[in-house]
């Protein structure tokens, strides 16, 4: 790789040495972070600060509830005053989360085994996900009454 800094520029192509940090290679531009050493090559604590807010995470924790089978998207009371499922909280400081989730399922439902699979999977999700730890994860399940139509007898 070879780095022109006359300012001098060939037929079709412009080559700019009034910014240090432009290096042109063939009719490509490399800024500097793509140079070695600045951007992704470094270790993570050499590249900067990450601040992932509370709104992403709990966004993150909403999607990962309705991943696990038996947890549904749900609303309890009335249509304007109700409650949407799933409801996240989340308490988000240097780095670390404590979460709570309140997740709907259907009836007839195991809320034992739901409950942990999504414990387990907002966990794992947001972790993964964010770069967040989480240090703790409350689930309540409220169940709902499964969509088919009642019979009478």
């Amino acid at each position: 790789m070879e780095a022109c800094s006359s300012g001098a520029s060939s037929p079709g192509r412009s080559i700019s040495a009034t910014s240090s940090r432009v290096v042109a290679v063939s009719d490509l531009l490399y800024t500097a972070a793509d140079a070695p050493g600045t951007g992704a090559d470094r270790p993570p604590e050499d590249r900067g600060d990450l601040h992932v807010h509370d709104r992403v995470v709990e966004k993150i924790v909403r999607r990962s509830a309705l991943e696990v089978r038996g947890s549904v998207a749900g609303h309890s009371g009335l249509a304007v005053v109700g409650t949407d499922y799933p409801s996240v909280r989340v308490d988000l400081r240097a780095g670390h989360a404590w979460i709570s989730v309140d997740i709907a399922a259907g009836w007839p439902a195991p809320v034992e085994q739901i409950a942990e699979r999504v414990r387990d999977r907002v966990r794992q999700r947001t972790e993964e996900l964010s770069g967040v730890t989480v240090q703790r994860v409350d689930v309540t399940v409220h169940v709902v009454e499964s969509s088919s139509p009642r019979r009478v007898q």
